[in-house]
């Protein structure tokens, strides 16, 4: 179904809106607050029904609401939308809607009520329609065009499983473009037939904050649970192009890369790793949630994938087994040499890096980040150089060397401020602020948390970026009583992958101050019905201590220091283990297999933090 009014056209489904045969760019509140006139377009809309309609759950000033419908008028013309002096607002042109079977020609006056759950577009009528990507708009993804078209094409001539529902995002805010042939390949895909679930879901924000927290994103879609999300970017370079892709559900996110010289290629050869992909079994049921057994049974069908091995690389890293996390960052180094595998190969040496740098080998990890570095020349992964210029900072912070800290930090605003979207800024600006608190610099500390904030305000991005500026307003308040609020605001947001250190950090400070405050109806009241994770249990664990209540408490710290080792979550294990020290006095063969975990497993610098002397000391 389409609706038609003046010379534009408007898909209900996808929310999108042509002029003639030019795609129009809308933002998604444009396209909510669109699709809600022509649904009933003899009605005068009040601005409470309106904001209940469009923006539902979220609280917005009235403001919001003039100024989008401001941002429509001046999009589709003034006499659009007719203002009703303290009554509200009404569509006022003639509409027509079409159908695949009838037309339906409707006055204003009249009355013409869309359907709550339009057809899928795959029933429109074909058409060859041509878009020429506006220079000042909110443009369709320049990937978009190369991810449609490789999926369909694929579907059409060798399909993943007919009953996968793959969803392509649309509406998000790029600054690059493709070229005219990818931007007509894109065109066709409304007039292919292919038979299988093929979506689009509108989505707010950049294609950077879709990297960033696709769990997240996911979500938002409102997407159902066999439902994936597939989008990526095209990244130019003088020998070819880089296509860097997403395929996320709601627990699990695998990203890559393919390369060819050409776009015609990249098609092809994107075409072929969905397939690989798929005989991976990626997207079987299995991989809702990606553990170690089946990263292990993808990793045997295919033991010289890079991304395979890096995703269990970064899973071993977790786990603290940094030797076995190395063997295989290494197999990447060793396989990765070619030209396509360029991305893959500058995050081993990146992995490498940061796994020196933590344990203080500092000189080994500088050589790993030289080595991407080299890796990374003059290529378009712009996102990788970024995780460089964060690893670089950290490595001179720990090696004492001030001066040339700041000087990374800033020659990376320098070129981000030229080539980088806000979100990158952001977290640079971030970056540079907590760097500066570190070393004392407190001018430059606030100047550049106030930075980050602005760009979060200015550019609208994701809220879930709020935690960041929240935690350290918290760190940097005078007393856990100012922190407080900031805390529980932290609390309130969306988890992301980007954030959730943050989250996690912030609910044991504010349980920490409820602790302190004896105030433990409070502190109980911060954990859900279930305690799911080993960190969880040692929390209530430790509310449960300082209440006096060690019967209560014992079975926790028991719990939670098996179910760590289990996971490998070393650090977990460790404060668990404490807690049972203090608890097992009369148990000395208990005493001995914690005392023994903590010889074991604990450096001597944690172990002297905690006051810990052992049977070794």
């Amino acid at each position: 179904m389409e609706i038609i009014f003046a010379n534009y056209r408007f898909l209900p489904e996808p929310l999108i809106l042509y002029l003639d045969e030019e795609l129009i760019p809308l933002k998604r509140n444009q396209a909510m607050l669109l699709h809600f006139f022509l649904s009933e377009p003899e009605k005068i809309h009040s601005k409470d029904d309106i904001m209940d309609s469009v923006w539902q759950d979220k609280v917005v000033s009235e403001q919001v609401v003039f100024q989008t419908i401001s941002q429509l008028r001046s999009i589709l013309g003034e006499n659009t939308i007719q203002t009703f002096s303290k009554k509200g607002y009404k569509w006022k042109l003639p509409l027509e809607i079409r159908t695949d079977n009838n037309t339906v020609n409707s006055k204003t006056s009249g009355s013409v009520i869309l359907p709550s759950d339009p057809p899928n577009v795959e029933g429109l009528d074909s058409r060859n329609y041509k878009v020429n990507i506006q220079k000042h708009s909110m443009i369709f993804i320049a990937s978009l065009s190369v991810l449609i078209c490789s999926v369909l094409f694929y579907f059409q001539n060798d399909t993943l499983i007919r009953k996968k529902s793959i969803v392509i995002p649309v509406g998000l805010i790029v600054e690059d473009q493709t070229t005219e042939s990818f931007n007509q390949s894109l065109l066709t895909v409304f007039s292919m037939d292919t038979g299988f679930s093929i979506k689009t879901a509108v989505l707010t924000g950049s294609i950077k904050e879709l990297f960033s927290a696709p769990q997240h994103k996911w979500r938002q879609a409102n997407l159902k649970e066999e439902d994936w999300l597939l989008w990526g970017e095209i990244l130019h370079s003088d020998k070819g192009f880089f296509f860097r892709y997403d395929i996320t559900n709601e627990k699990f996110t695998w990203q890559g890369y393919v390369f060819h010289e050409n776009l015609k290629g990249l098609k092809l050869v994107f075409i072929k790793r969905l397939r690989e992909l798929d005989n991976l079994g990626v997207f079987s049921p299995s991989t809702m949630t990606m553990d170690l057994a089946v990263l292990s049974s993808i990793y045997k069908k295919t033991v010289n994938d890079p991304e395979i091995s890096l995703l269990l690389a970064q899973y071993y890293i977790n786990a603290n087994q940094i030797d076995v996390a190395h063997t295989y960052l290494e197999q990447v180094i060793k396989h990765s040499k070619r030209l396509s595998n360029q991305p893959h190969l500058a995050k081993a040496y990146y992995y490498m890096g940061k796994t020196y740098k933590h344990s203080g080998h500092y000189d080994l990890a500088k050589i790993n980040f030289d080595q991407m570095e080299k890796v990374l020349g003059e290529t378009p992964l712009l996102h990788l150089q970024i995780d460089l210029i964060n690893a670089n900072a950290w490595l001179a912070y720990a090696r004492g060397k001030t001066k040339q800290m700041f000087k990374i930090l800033v020659e990376g605003l320098s070129l981000l401020e030229e080539t980088a979207d806000p979100l990158s800024l952001f977290e640079l600006h971030i970056l540079y602020s907590i760097l500066a608190e570190k070393t004392a610099n407190h001018d430059k500390k606030y100047d550049h948390l106030n930075e980050a904030q602005a760009l979060l305000l200015d550019h609208n991005l994701d809220e879930s970026n709020l935690a960041i500026v929240y935690y350290h307003f918290a760190l940097f308040s005078q007393n856990n009583d100012k922190a407080k609020p900031y805390l529980k605001r932290i609390l309130s947001l969306p988890r992301t992958a980007n954030n959730y250190w943050v989250q996690d950090q912030a609910f044991e400070l504010l349980l920490e101050n409820y602790i302190v405050n004896n105030e433990f109806s409070l502190a109980h009241s911060l954990f859900g019905k279930t305690l799911s994770s080993p960190v969880k249990m040692l929390l209530k664990a430790k509310v449960f201590q300082a209440q006096k209540q060690d019967n209560l408490a014992l079975p926790l710290f028991k719990r939670s220091f098996e179910l760590a080792r289990l996971e490998f979550d070393i650090y977990t294990g460790l404060r668990a283990a404490l807690g049972l020290l203090a608890l097992t006095k009369d148990q000395p063969d208990n005493q001995a297999k914690y005392w023994a975990y903590l010889e074991n497993n604990a450096e001597k610098k944690w172990l002297k933090q905690h006051k810990v002397i052992t049977a070794k000391e």
